[in-house]
């Protein structure tokens, strides 16, 4: 089956299954009753489970096709593992990748959940890296999180500035740049980086000094690997 019929299918798929959601919704009379029921916000509610909600879920899952398909035409036919696209894991991993677009506006998540489904099927890339643990990491952070993240891989892999100096003040250089390109001020920056950590994307590294210890924050090896992973560049 051509690419091209493979997507027509998944579009018909997706709308049918969001249409049937919306009628078995419609038909649940008990259940819109108790959501109508709440004061205030239950016939705004209602509206968005009924209407709105099923709209945008089918826009964000389109968008993630329409994602994939523009990335999956930049691979060479011979680096795809045709066989891993009739797998378990990967039905598993487009289940995942749908639902986590469905419940997320930002473009720049969805476009991360393409990714991680077209670079898992390339051959190359299979038994090296985690897919499945990257899209988990990814559908756990919020999208200001991830501009953080990727700003901070900026800073620090990309090749430094002459004038960029090593140690604790090139960690302070490094914050500064961050702040100012995201508009953050370093208490804001502190705080996006300690749910970074958490997600094992950051490291905090204390540095004693003199009567203090002073926290860097440095990017992990997985991190270095979930960019190679995703090929972020291209």
């Amino acid at each position: 089956m051509s690419n091209k019929n493979v997507l027509a299918r998944i579009v018909r798929t997706v709308d049918e299954a969001t249409q049937k959601a919306a009628e078995l919704y419609a038909d649940n009379t008990m259940l819109r009753t108790f959501i109508l029921s709440i004061p205030y916000l239950g016939g705004g509610i209602d509206m968005i489970i009924a209407t709105e909600g099923q709209k945008a879920t089918k826009e964000r899952i389109f968008k993630l096709i329409g994602e994939m398909k523009q990335r999956m035409e930049q691979h060479e036919e011979v680096a795809i593992n045709k066989e891993y696209l009739a797998s378990d894991e990967f039905i598993d991993l487009v289940i995942k990748a749908f639902d986590s677009a469905a419940k997320t506006r930002n473009e720049e998540k969805i476009r991360l959940y393409a990714r991680i489904l077209t670079e898992s099927t390339v051959r190359d890339k299979q038994g090296t890296y985690f897919p499945e643990e990257y899209l988990n990491v990814l559908a756990g952070l919020t999208p200001k999180q991830v501009e953080v993240a990727w700003a901070m891989y900026a800073v620090q892999v990309e090749p430094r500035e002459e004038a960029n100096p090593e140690g604790d003040e090139g960690w302070h250089h490094e914050k500064e740049q961050v702040c100012k390109k995201l508009n953050l001020d370093g208490t804001q920056l502190i705080f996006m980086l300690k749910g970074l950590v958490a997600a094992g994307l950051i490291a905090e590294i204390g540095r004693n000094k003199p009567g203090t210890i002073a926290n860097e924050y440095h990017i992990t090896p997985a991190f270095k690997e979930m960019m190679n992973f995703l090929d972020s560049s291209k």
